[in-house]
């Protein structure tokens, strides 16, 4: 069964119109080159890793989750505890079910 014309038109018209169903690279595109321009103005390619500066390479790529929370104050933490893996399901729900602990396991 052949699909007419008209509804062929209609359909792409409809896509054309309704940006959710236009490629995701339509909407980056141009981005790539505001992001060129920044990086000229800042003489640095990893212009944005500045905005943590505490943090290195600002947090952007290979940045240790429990480095940054082992930097906070204990008041301020939530109460947590690493699990190293590879570990046994008993060693896990031993530490995991401490009687202060209000939510068990994540």
């Amino acid at each position: 069964m052949a699909i007419s014309l008209k509804n062929r038109l209609t359909f792409f018209f409809t896509r054309l119109a309704r940006f959710e169903f236009w490629p995701y690279w339509i909407f980056y595109f141009p981005m790539l080159f505001y992001g060129l321009y920044l990086a000229l103005r800042a003489r640095s390619p990893m212009y944005f890793s500045a905005a943590n500066p505490g943090m290195k390479y600002g947090g952007v790529m290979g940045e240790s989750k429990y480095k940054v929370l082992t930097g906070i104050p204990a008041d301020f933490l939530p109460r947590s505890t690493l699990i190293r893996l590879p570990k046994t399901s008993y060693e896990i729900l031993k530490k995991s079910t401490k009687p202060a602990w209000r939510f068990r396991l994540l």
